[in-house]
């Protein structure tokens, strides 16, 4: 489920649209019901680059800077 609260929390936090703040949550979750996960960090580089590459696909507001997609590595993504 996706929280319109929620993704503006994020969005403004992460100076992202909402719009695109939807589609990166969208691609995480996705992902994660495809197997996924980032709780390793050797797995968070894999989920990484295949939401990189996805929101590659999708048009969006702004260009995310690729690292910063999941914010695994800030400690943000829970």
């Amino acid at each position: 489920m996706l929280a319109p609260t929620y993704i503006a929390s994020q969005s403004a936090r992460f100076d992202t649209t909402p719009g695109d703040e939807f589609r990166l949550l969208l691609v995480h979750g996705m992902l994660h019901l495809l197997g996924y996960d980032h709780v390793r960090e050797e797995d968070a580089v894999v989920m990484e680059a295949r939401e990189d590459e996805l929101l590659g696909m999708l048009p969006l507001d702004a260009r995310i800077a690729p690292v910063h997609v999941t914010r695994h590595r800030v400690g943000v993504d829970e």
